[in-house]
């Protein structure tokens, strides 16, 4: 029992039995109801000024330690909460969030014994874009990338911004082979989403890793890893997927009028 919940017990514990010896001749006369009215109305009023008190004190101890308190609403405090763990732009989750959330994450694997993946996500060519069709279609570009995930990811896979232009997946429950799928499926539609809605083809190039509790121990070495593969699609011509430390899934060709924008 928390020293609250002992202070309040017995206070409404002395208040109750004070009642009690009061009014112990009406027990035994017509006034029983009307005395079972007064204990639950003094009880609940006694209940509410202690919890009142107890807010006050509470205030009181926290102003010790507090330097510039405030009061802030709790939707007001939602919205700001959410929003410094979210990108403005693409609304993903940011890269600190990503932190905390590859560590639980980890921390899970290791207790349940589970595998879980990251996919390393980079849009090609952002420079290029930029300088030839500007930087309005650079962010265009961007949110289609995010579109495209989200459109092909599970309800329970998160995407976070890790910087400019790229972005991490983080797929729970999802072995090596799945997550490529996941990656070739997201490769796929940003190749068909780009036909439709841009004077050129954005692509992106796929890096992935696999947290087994075996050859990688760390969100730090799970994240460079993922970074590994994604830097060898980037040599292998883009628009591709590669995975750390394997090497039997197939190659996905650049497409011809992509290979200009190298």
């Amino acid at each position: 029992m928390t020293l609250r919940n002992s202070f309040k017990s017995s206070a409404l514990l002395f208040l109750l039995i004070t009642i009690f010896f009061e009014n112990l001749p009406k027990l035994f006369s017509s006034h029983r109801r009307t005395f079972c009215v007064r204990i639950f109305q003094s009880g609940a009023k006694m209940n509410s000024n202690l919890n009142l008190e107890i807010q006050m004190r509470r205030k009181s101890h926290l102003n010790k330690f507090l330097k510039k308190p405030i009061i802030v609403e709790a939707d007001q405090y939602s919205e700001f909460t959410s929003r410094a763990m979210v990108d403005s732009l693409t609304k993903t989750f940011d890269r600190a969030m990503l932190d905390s959330d590859i560590n639980a994450e980890i921390s899970k694997s290791k207790r349940f014994g589970t595998i879980f993946s990251v996919l390393f996500i980079d849009l090609d060519n952002l420079k290029n874009i930029n300088d030839t069709w500007g930087h309005e279609s650079g962010t265009n570009a961007i949110k289609l990338v995010v579109e495209c995930i989200r459109k092909r990811i599970r309800k329970y896979d998160s995407i976070y911004r890790y910087g400019g232009d790229e972005f991490i997946v983080k797929l729970p429950g999802t072995a090596l082979l799945q997550a490529y799928n996941s990656a070739q499926r997201i490769l796929n539609l940003v190749n068909e989403s780009g036909n439709r809605n841009f004077p050129f083809t954005p692509t992106v190039s796929i890096g992935i890793s696999s947290f087994d509790n075996q050859t990688i121990k760390s969100g730090d070495e799970l994240l460079n890893f993922a970074d590994r593969a994604l830097y060898q699609a980037k040599q292998e011509g883009r628009n591709t997927i590669r995975a750390y430390g394997y090497t039997q899934f197939p190659q996905v060709n650049p497409l011809p009028h992509q290979a200009g924008l190298r």
